[in-house]
């Protein structure tokens, strides 16, 4: 081999090592990026939450776990699976009919970054509701018990 040819292929050599190096980078700023969005997105809407609220929030997440025989760390699991999606979509139901929180608290609260998800479930039960009388009754009975523990 010429010596022109051994040093274009240290050359394409360096060229392919770098463009890796930078390819790494890239997807190492891109994944802090991420996680600190959504750190932020999940810190905001808690910082402006009052204790009150954060209480009667928790207290609604225990009664919805409670109902369903699960833990509050079980209710919000990374999980698709019945009863738990269930009972996590009562939760955030309850909380927005319950209290006077946004979206982006309740999910907050819940451990989400999306507001959407909260939106989500309060369609989702309504609709349940709507069409599940045993559903139904679940919703009314949580209901009442959560005034009566308000009292």
């Amino acid at each position: 081999m010429s010596s022109a040819t051994l040093e274009a292929s240290e050359r394409l050599r360096q060229f392919q090592a770098a463009q890796e190096r930078l390819t790494r980078a890239h997807r190492e700023l891109r994944a802090a990026s991420d996680a600190l969005f959504a750190i932020t997105v999940q810190a905001a809407p808690l910082a402006n939450c009052p204790p009150a609220l954060a209480a009667q929030m928790g207290s609604i997440i225990e009664a919805c776990a409670a109902a369903w025989q699960l833990t509050p760390e079980q209710l919000f699991a990374p999980t698709r699976r019945q009863p738990i999606a269930t009972a996590r979509q009562m939760a955030m139901a309850l909380c927005m009919e319950r209290t006077s929180a946004t979206q982006w608290q309740v999910a907050a609260f819940c451990g989400k970054s999306q507001h959407g998800t909260v939106a989500c479930a309060v369609r989702a039960v309504r609709a349940h509701c709507d069409t599940d009388r045993r559903f139904a009754a679940t919703w009314a009975a949580l209901n009442a018990a959560l005034t009566k523990s308000e009292e």
